[in-house]
């Protein structure tokens, strides 16, 4: 089986394309829309603006306090003036924020795909912060994100570009290495204001909603290598671009294996799987000289048996295995942390169909020389004629 996005060309650098994923809040992760549309028709019709709720629907995404000022100045109220108006719809979306604010199907998902490809995730709104903060809190999204940001501190909000940028920056970020995600036409105006790729996430039937975004989907849901694929031009990285240190924790990626046959471990010392190292440092003894090398993860996410240090991983290994294919260094294999790496890796299934989490240490991954890849599961030991077969197979592919 083949990863969409394993193989690939032209891209020889490492990490092309996107180091960053912005996020908006309102309508993409959270089905917030409804609950401010619902707030702000209450407010302006109790003060006499004959708004309905298609009307309100068009100041989607900007700010609450341009959106107050943009019908002050068409139905122009008296006795109450507009920064009350936008105090009294911000507690009435707060209060249903607390009670009712649910995720928009989809968005843990989009959120694992964006850092699973290894990008920094941030979160930019033209919410106040007040409301961000419930919303995070409520889906305990605080952990997913670099920076949260809200418009509420710009001169402006969207459609002007000042979040994004701001963002950017305060990931230490080019814009022009960022992706935002959209649901909102002002939205997509500031991100490509911005400099940005911008990708609308919209199922309403309106088409115009989607002008100036590099790629619609209707869900989250919908996200995939597919249109990832689409976003780069028909060519995403590769597992070869993504950055990784070595055990020593120099700055690194597979990039010089490309072409090789490799057998990819998550390894760990003080686990009874732990003799398979002297199975692989056999299969690099072997077929080394012709183009094959075990590459080892060490990771620490089974019942911690991996807990030591770089410098005790790497003499633990020598001493008691001779171990001389390369380590990395360690890594999440599984969860929200995952490396992207092993994002992709995980999306092939075993030989009984079944992809998805690594089950426990050494788990191998086989890659031959031109991007196929076979799964075999912790038990199958690197002596074992199905794998021995395998790497055999790839090898004679060159």
């Amino acid at each position: 089986m083949t990863v969409r996005g394993l193989t690939g060309s032209g891209h020889s650098e490492v990490a092309p394309g996107f180091d960053a994923a912005v996020f908006d809040l309102d309508g993409l992760l959270v089905d917030s829309e409804p609950l401010w549309q619902e707030s702000e028709l209450r407010v302006f019709n109790a003060l006499g603006v004959p708004l309905t709720l298609e009307m309100v629907k068009t100041t989607k995404g900007r700010f609450v306090g341009e959106a107050v000022r943009y019908w002050f100045d068409r139905y122009p109220w008296a006795g109450v003036d507009p920064e009350t108006v936008v105090s009294d719809i911000v507690t009435e979306v707060a209060r249903r924020f607390e009670s009712e604010l649910e995720l928009r199907p989809g968005a843990l998902r989009a959120l694992t795909f964006m850092r699973e490809r290894g990008l920094r995730l941030a979160l930019a709104s033209s919410s106040p912060r007040a409301l961000i903060d419930i919303a995070v809190s409520r889906h305990r999204l605080g952990d997913w994100f670099e920076v949260v940001h809200s418009a509420e501190s710009e001169p402006e909000g969207k459609p002007n570009p000042a979040v994004f940028l701001t963002t950017a920056s305060m990931l230490g970020v080019g814009p022009d290495r960022c992706v935002v995600l959209e649901d909102a036409h002002a939205g997509v105006i500031a991100a490509k204001a911005a400099g940005m790729a911008c990708i609308l996430v919209c199922d309403e039937e309106d088409e115009g909603q989607a002008l100036g975004a590099d790629l619609r989907l209707e869900s989250l849901e919908d996200l995939d290598n597919g249109c990832w694929s689409e976003l780069y031009g028909g060519v995403v990285p590769t597992i070869y671009d993504i950055p990784i240190k070595t055990l020593s924790g120099e700055p690194s990626s597979l990039a010089p294996y490309k072409g090789q046959t490799l057998l990819l471990v998550n390894v760990a010392s003080k686990c009874g799987l732990t003799p398979q190292y002297a199975g692989l440092q056999k299969l690099q003894d072997r077929y080394a000289d012709q183009g094959f090398t075990v590459l080892g993860f060490p990771c620490n996410q089974f019942l911690e048996q991996e807990p030591g240090t770089p410098d005790e991983i790497a003499e633990f290994c020598s001493v008691n295995y001779g171990v001389s294919f390369p380590l990395f260094e360690k890594i999440e294999v599984n969860g929200p942390e995952r490396h992207p790496i092993y994002g992709q890796l995980t999306e092939v299934a075993d030989s009984q169909g079944d992809s998805g989490d690594v089950q426990w240490n050494f788990e191998k991954f086989l890659v031959s020389p031109g991007g196929e890849v076979s799964r075999f599961r912790p038990q199958v030991e690197p002596e074992d004629p199905a794998l021995i077969s395998a790497v055999e197979g790839a090898l004679s592919s060159t």
